[in-house]
């Protein structure tokens, strides 16, 4: 009962967010121009095809900051066409940049099979990825990635093995899953783990962003609200993600929210100012503003 209740409040929240995010998109539109939309089709290593789409501000000229969304557990990067997920891929090429979004493996319009975050959906992204950063119209210097919930299981270690190679400047990451506990909301909901048991390391480790964040050689930004999308109140994984990339070492700059950099949380009395509001109007705020500084460099 508890999970109908959780749904009903979240989609509540996502409607009442929308109609401000389509006015706000109106007059993007308005001072910004229109927004160019184009079908693209990827292949992966493993020779998957991989439908994406890409997105770009019509008076836009020469190279513009790029950035690549990546969706959650069973998510189309379509939905970043609508108003699904907290942000928006129109909402972001109208700040400046080029915007590509794609369908997972096994999702969508895309080739193979769901492996829920697994080497076949972290192909896509890669796959997305040298696309974007080898586009003519990619500022290099400027690119980044930004995850929603699950999806950072897949760009978290995409970027600890690629994302020197690629340049990419930045992961924001909303509310992600930090191991296989948190994942399948500790045994409750075993999707995720496609018939493997928790134990089956073999199976969680390529999928747990906590053990790769720490590795990723560029900025990290987490956004985390006292109310978890997906998981209420827990929140203990949100600083086990900031302190695993702060001591990795690797990362340049690690941000909770609009802490300070570089801080270290302790999970087990977590304060509960260091949160934001709950809601997907302050999330698609909080994302907004955050991809704007980075693109502005």
């Amino acid at each position: 009962m508890d999970h109908v209740v959780a749904r009903v409040r979240r989609r509540l929240d996502r409607v009442s967010a929308e109609v401000p995010r389509r006015l706000r998109a109106a007059g993007a539109r308005f001072s910004a121009g229109p927004i160019a939309e184009e079908e693209v089709w990827l292949t992966t290593a493993q020779g998957f095809r991989v439908y994406a789409h890409l997105h770009r501000p019509v008076r836009a000229r020469g190279r513009l900051p790029a950035v690549v969304l990546v969706p959650g557990r069973n998510g189309a990067g379509t939905d970043f066409d609508g108003f699904t997920y907290p942000v928006g891929a129109r909402e972001i090429a109208a700040l400046g940049a080029q915007v590509l979004h794609f369908d997972p493996t096994g999702v969508g319009r895309s080739w193979g099979e769901d492996d829920a975050a697994g080497p076949d959906q972290q192909a896509s992204l890669l796959a997305a990825l040298e696309f974007v950063a080898g586009h003519p119209g990619t500022d290099r210097d400027r690119l980044g990635v930004l995850s929603i919930s699950l999806g950072v299981a897949m760009a978290a270690p995409v970027l600890a093995r690629e994302g020197e190679r690629l340049g990419v400047g930045y992961l924001i990451d909303w509310e992600g899953p930090s191991d296989r506990h948190v994942i399948t909301k500790f045994g409750q909901i075993m999707a995720p783990a496609m018939g493997h048991t928790l134990q089956d390391d073999e199976y969680w480790l390529p999928r747990e962003a906590v053990r790769h964040v720490g590795r990723i050689p560029c900025a990290y930004l987490r956004f985390q609200s006292s109310w978890d999308h997906a998981q209420e109140g827990y929140l203990r994984h949100a600083l086990e993600m900031v302190n695993a990339a702060v001591r990795g070492g690797r990362p340049p700059e690690v941000v909770l929210n609009d802490q300070p950099p570089g801080t270290v949380f302790d999970p087990e009395t977590p304060s509960p100012e260091v949160f934001l509001a709950p809601g997907a109007a302050e999330a698609n705020r909080w994302l907004l503003r955050a991809v704007q500084r980075r693109i502005e460099g």
